[in-house]
C-alpha cells in the first residue's frame, strides 16, 4: 500500500526524541531523522513480533534465500525449520 493513498491510516507528527504508544506494551521512540530516513527504537515485550515490512514481503514471496541474511543480521541466529 503506498502511504500516499492510504485514506484510513492515521498520520502523526513526531521529532527526535519524541515517542508514541501502541496499545499498552510497545513504546516507539524517534531516535533521529536524518536526510530521507528516520530512524526509531522499539520498547516491546520480547515475545513482540516486530519485522520490517520489506522482510515480511520476501519471506511472503517465498524468498526465504533473500531474507535470512538480513533478518540474521538485526536479530543473531536466524533458523528455518
Amino acid at each position: 500500500m503506498d502511504i500516499r493513498e492510504a485514506t484510513d491510516m492515521l498520520t502523526i507528527t513526531r521529532h527526535p526524541g519524541e515517542s508514541l504508544k501502541v496499545g499498552d506494551d510497545v513504546t516507539i521512540h524517534i531516535s533521529r531523522i536524518k536526510s530521507n530516513q528516520v530512524a526509531v527504537s522499539i520498547d516491546a515485550p520480547n515475545d513482540a513480533a516486530i519485522f520490517r515490512t520489506e522482510l515480511l514481503s520476501e519471506l511472503e514471496r517465498g524468498e526465504v534465500d533473500a531474507a535470512l541474511p538480513m533478518m540474521a543480521k538485526e536479530f543473531g541466529k536466524v533458523e528455518v525449520a
